[in-house]
């Protein structure tokens, strides 16, 4: 049977990263340390209650923090919400053996841990639309002079990821996850077989979803987290999160401060969207993480969703 992708290839103990940080920033001791959670790339760990430590535990997430360092400074410059700027990097040990960054934290917490009501997403929809908007009009420049990597994983490549998204939704069929997939299969085959070639491209953060969207008490939105899979890509990879975070009513309002984009790109983002949920419909399942299942779940109710409610 084949590993999941999201199976890890080096977890690191409370002890060891305690051990870890102390040593390579003696200026942080004595450390109050706890254990904020884990993703598909990273292990994570508050400090002091003023930074985030990131530690790989999958070797493609060495790229991606290599991403981080060199993209996150220059654009917390430019963009209206808060993003985590690298401080402190970690070098290999005897005990761990890959780089990690600590970054000032973020006050708040994440979206999927709030249970957002449909009324508070909506009026989120205005402050996404100004930070996409801003982040997809950086300059050509950008590219070359930050070196941001293309699309390595092809997000929304029709011809890869078609055939996975099938595939994936008759897994999630076959585990009674979802009650039925046809409104899906319908969707998709009236997709073109192959993404144009000719598609816009931009600066994206490439992974783009309610668990790195940070909202305060009151849950309004106040930064992005986790901009490993930062590239030059097709702005659609983005968009996806109209569709899958936003309620249906929400989207006028999005689409009105970012602007209208073509059919094409709506679905991109819609195929985009129904992709990346079901991924994580099934690592929810997977890793019985409720919350994340239960989200999961409302994206895929409401991606093809034209209802205003």
């Amino acid at each position: 049977m084949t590993a999941p992708l999201w199976q890890a290839e080096y977890e690191i103990s409370h002890a060891q990263a305690q051990a870890l940080i102390s040593r390579q920033f003696p200026e942080l001791c004595p450390l109050e340390l706890h254990y904020l959670g884990q993703g598909w790339d990273n292990q994570v760990f508050s400090v002091n209650q003023d930074w985030l430590f990131r530690f790989p535990r999958r070797k493609i997430a060495l790229d991606l923090l290599a991403t981080e360092l060199k993209l996150l400074k220059p654009l917390a410059e430019v963009l209206p919400l808060q993003i985590p700027v690298p401080q402190f990097l970690g070098q290999p040990a005897d005990d761990y053996p890959w780089p990690f960054a600590g970054y000032h934290l973020i006050s708040g917490q994440s979206a999927c841990q709030c249970a957002l009501s449909p009324a508070e997403r909506r009026a989120m929809a205005p402050r996404l639309a100004d930070l996409l908007k801003s982040l997809h009009t950086r300059p050509t420049a950008w590219r070359e002079h930050y070196q941001i990597p293309p699309d390595r994983l092809q997000k929304v490549n029709l011809a890869e990821r078609l055939p996975q998204t099938r595939e994936r939704l008759r897994e999630a069929r076959d585990k009674r996850l979802l009650e039925e997939i046809e409104p899906f299969e319908h969707f998709l085959a009236g997709l073109p077989a192959e993404t144009p070639s000719d598609r816009p491209k931009a600066l994206v953060h490439g992974d783009l979803y309610l668990r790195h969207l940070i909202v305060n008490e009151n849950h309004d939105l106040v930064g992005i987290i986790d901009w490993g899979d930062a590239h030059w890509g097709d702005p659609a990879t983005d968009l996806s999160l109209v569709f899958a975070f936003l309620p249906p009513s929400a989207r006028p309002a999005f689409w009105q401060s970012y602007g209208e984009v073509s059919e094409l790109t709506q679905n991109l983002a819609r195929f985009r969207a129904i992709f990346h949920s079901l991924a994580l419909l099934l690592y929810a399942e997977d890793t019985a993480d409720t919350l994340l299942f239960n989200e999961a779940r409302r994206s895929l109710g409401w991606i093809l969703s034209e209802q205003i409610d």
